[in-house]
């Protein structure tokens, strides 16, 4: 029987560092760079112990051996557990074991995921929650199979702080008409001449650029003020104060969103962020609440 020479070597040598190894019984050291094979151990095991391959064999012979020599596992059993060992510690779909690719570079037989799906002994009423974004398909699944969906936070908080921006749209709109006229040519040129800041309007999606807008409008006011053709268009003292009562009270929500985007953040963390907020805005608890835990 072909016995591989990394076997030999590793039973008759020990490492010893600075690429040597140790015979363990006649503590002869040889040299052998890693990656160069294993040459220089097995001349020293022909010149010098011709016998060696007897004294493995029977070394073998006496050992238990392994779980396959008393049937304990065949091929297969060693092909699905690999293929399990591949998807579970590598963070995969089960989908993953038939993909072409996979399977080109995998020396593994083909598997495909309902085979693997019967041997992890894997069934639907095993899954607590489902993690995914918060569309409708989403939704839908979790609904039908009785399971929670852990969607998005940022998402929902997102869907969340847009409600609460409802009750001040007359407001935003105001200092986004002042941005829209602000990034006409002229005006723009003339903005240029006070300030290198550039006006900022807010998109629709991301509540996040109403934080931005008014940050900006807050930096480039008083320039704005200085040109004639938008002077009608700079909210007035008391709309001004109202932007910055709004902007301050922003800033709370601002800080909700940029932790919600950390890495680290748990579900606890973002269960405690959402509950912080209803108190501070004077909201009815319910309203974030409902966009934590989507109903299923």
């Amino acid at each position: 029987m072909h016995v591989a020479s990394r076997s030999i070597t590793a039973f008759f040598f020990d490492s010893v560092g600075d690429d040597k190894s140790e015979y363990k019984i006649c503590a002869i050291k040889r040299r052998q760079g890693a990656g160069t094979g294993y040459s220089n151990l097995l001349d020293h095991l022909r010149d010098k112990h011709p016998d060696y391959q007897k004294t493995y064999s029977d070394y073998n012979a006496q050992s238990p051996g392994s779980f396959e020599r008393y049937g304990f596992l065949d091929a297969h059993a060693r092909q699905i557990f690999q293929w399990m060992r591949w998807v579970v510690m590598r963070n995969h779909v089960l989908a993953e074991v038939g993909n072409p690719l996979t399977r080109e570079m995998s020396r593994l037989d083909p598997v495909s995921s309902k085979t693997l799906l019967k041997y992890m002994n894997k069934e639907v009423s095993m899954i607590k929650y489902l993690v995914g974004d918060n569309c409708s398909t989403n939704r839908s699944i979790a609904t039908k199979m009785g399971t929670p969906l852990v969607g998005c936070a940022s998402r929902r908080f997102n869907l969340a702080v847009q409600r609460i921006l409802t009750n001040h749209e007359s407001l935003l709109d105001e200092d986004n008409n002042l941005k829209v006229q602000l990034r006409h040519h002229n005006n723009s040129a003339e903005l240029a001449k006070y300030t290198p800041l550039r006006p900022v309007k807010m998109n629709v999606t991301p509540w996040s650029s109403v934080y931005d807008m008014l940050a900006r409008y807050l930096r480039i006011r008083y320039a704005a003020k200085k040109i004639a053709a938008v002077e009608d268009y700079v909210p007035r003292a008391a709309r001004h104060r109202q932007i910055e009562k709004l902007f301050t009270d922003l800033k709370v929500l601002h800080s909700v969103t940029v932790a919600l985007q950390s890495d680290k953040r748990t579900l606890a963390d973002v269960r405690v962020l959402f509950d912080s907020v209803p108190g501070h805005w004077q909201l009815p608890a319910i309203d974030l609440q409902d966009c934590a835990h989507p109903g299923v």
